[in-house]
């Protein structure tokens, strides 16, 4: 079985993270090959390294080397001899991009097409071109998986029928053998923050779309009442560089230039969720994100935003974690109320215990290659 993964580029990010991670795992013998889009023309250290791993776990990595918002048509080109050399039986598509040069680039050829849908809300920039595309590709067969409960939003703005609807959730694996004590330790050293500073972390690139400036809101008045709390935010800081630019302005405005650290990418994520006294997402929208299921793992606190497919993830009491999006008074109220530390543990385990049944990398897997074969 011959299986390539075409994502956007090579970035740590959830999409190229559960491509690699159902490369990863495939059966000895399979050829794997992620192939990216475009290239990252100044790649991290992180990225490199994220390369770097899969090239030495035996994973075949290609670039078409796409401009950003053009060249399409080349591109597809491009991957079609790509197919037809590596003889691909399965071409998995994540994302809108690489969905649209994967499907033309496999007209005619004899291959199984798969798209995961990664966001309830696709095409969020140009809805009405995403109309437009999704009309004239299809007549492509391509079996349309989404990653979470809930998908019925997408799905329907896609086109998709009900009966070829499927939904695999994402998964990950549990995060064991960190010690909470020590990565803590670890952590406020290198932040150079007392050593009992109580750490408020986040997970997400510095976007519009994962709603930072809610968190700083909310920081704000939290620090008044919690003078030593700081928050970390470990993300790329060049995804939306006109975002990232009013996060920085919104920091210096509120003076908390010494309390907020944008920290980048990091390599050592899960670490940070274990050091953390608290992990919170407040994105606008999501699918079903690595990070928050990862962080759901780690042992840590999660408070996240009401969205779907969260509001189907954390239900009964667990709907406690969950504040509107882009609402810092009901993040604030959170905060202060979970700041007891006699409320926050019961909750953490009831999150651990949901992801080892519901969540598992091996569930979400087993779903996948149920479709490769």
């Amino acid at each position: 079985m011959i299986v390539l993964q075409l994502i956007n580029s090579f970035s740590k990010a959830g999409a190229e993270l559960v491509a690699a991670n159902l490369l990863e795992a495939m059966p000895k013998g399979w050829t794997r090959i992620l192939c990216s889009v475009v290239t990252i023309e100044n790649p991290s250290q992180t990225d490199k390294d994220f390369v770097q791993s899969l090239n030495e776990k035996g994973i075949q990595t290609i670039s078409l080397d796409k401009a950003v918002n053009k060249e399409t048509l080349k591109a597809a080109g491009k991957l079609r001899k790509i197919l037809k050399e590596y003889k691909v039986d399965v071409l998995h598509m994540h994302c809108e991009s690489p969905e649209i040069i994967g499907r033309i680039a496999s007209v005619g050829l004899k291959i199984k097409r798969i798209r995961t849908i990664h966001n309830h809300n696709v095409w969020p920039w140009n809805p009405k071109m995403g109309k437009i595309v999704e009309t004239v590709l299809r007549p492509i067969k391509t079996v349309s998986i989404g990653c979470s409960l809930g998908m019925e939003e997408a799905f329907n703005f896609l086109g998709v029928p009900e009966k070829e609807r499927i939904e695999i959730p994402n998964g990950v694996q549990p995060i064991k053998g960190l010690d909470k004590g020590q990565e803590k330790t670890k952590w406020t050293a290198q932040l150079n923050l007392p050593a009992d500073a109580q750490i408020i972390a986040s997970i997400g690139r510095i976007s519009f779309q994962k709603g930072h400036e809610t968190l700083i809101e909310s920081f704000k008045e939290y620090t008044l009442v919690n003078p030593n709390a700081h928050v970390v935010i470990a993300g790329s800081l060049e995804a939306d560089p006109k975002h990232a630019s009013m996060i920085k302005a919104k920091i210096s405005e509120y003076q908390l230039t010494d309390k907020v650290h944008l920290i980048g990418l990091i390599s050592n994520v899960y670490s940070l969720m274990v050091a953390a006294d608290v992990i919170v997402f407040p994105s606008r929208w999501e699918g079903l994100s690595l990070a928050i299921l990862e962080a759901l793992s780690s042992g840590t606190l999660t408070l996240t935003t009401n969205i779907h497919p969260h509001s189907l993830i954390f239900t009964d009491k667990l709907s406690t974690l969950l504040f509107p999006s882009e609402d810092s008074k009901s993040l604030l109220e959170k905060l202060l109320y979970f700041n007891d530390k006699n409320h926050s543990g019961e909750y953490a385990k009831i999150c651990q215990d949901l992801i080892n049944e519901s969540y598992s990398f091996d569930k979400m897997y087993q779903g996948y290659l149920e479709h490769y074969r």
